[in-house]
């Protein structure tokens, strides 16, 4: 976007976004020479166009800077908007012309902003499922037993007992045992 008005102006204007959006970040940028750059503005938000009530979004105080500047709106009103209006109260320098080289806004959809809840749920219940695993585990450990050679007998053990069994029938080993000898013919 570029914008090119005279400072003696009432400068404001309307943007319309792709989609409703809680903005997160605004950027304004003045990258022209010999102009005036905005000082304070105003940013005003509307679900519709035409709007009956813009609600303000916050007055916001730019540096005298030939940069991007970056602003982050108060978070107490996550509001969803599509249109977003700006309003340039003051501007420093005496140049004629007071542009706007570049603004952007950024924010989150209204699907991201249910993805990241869902995400957020999630989490919690993996938390949840984790901390039901780990209660198992300690009841499977809480059942081990010492065999008669002295050896922990739990139920680990035995489903891996059970497993080398069956991994050695299926290898012909007849009940998984192994000879552990190393034996040349």
């Amino acid at each position: 976007m570029y914008m090119l008005n005279p400072c003696s102006a009432n400068i404001w204007f309307v943007v319309e976004l792709c989609e409703p959006i809680q903005i997160r970040q605004l950027q304004v940028a003045n990258l022209e020479l010999f102009s005036s750059a905005p000082h304070i503005f105003d940013i005003s938000i509307s679900e519709r166009y035409p709007a009956r009530e813009w609600r303000p979004l916050g007055t916001f105080e730019a540096r005298n800077e030939r940069t991007v500047q970056t602003f982050a709106p108060p978070r107490e009103e996550l509001m969803f908007a599509k249109y977003i209006k700006f309003e340039m109260k003051s501007h420093f320098g005496k140049e004629h012309f007071c542009p706007l080289t570049l603004i952007r806004v950024l924010g989150v959809s209204m699907v991201e902003e249910y993805e990241e809840t869902e995400d957020k749920n999630n989490e919690k219940s993996e938390i949840g499922r984790e901390s039901g695993e780990q209660k198992m585990m300690k009841n499977i450990h809480d059942d081990s037993a010492v065999d008669e050679d002295g050896k922990e007998s739990g139920s680990i053990e035995k489903m891996f007992k059970i497993m080398k069994n069956a991994v050695g029938t299926l290898l012909g080993n007849g009940g998984g045992e192994q000879n552990t000898t190393n034996e040349t013919k």
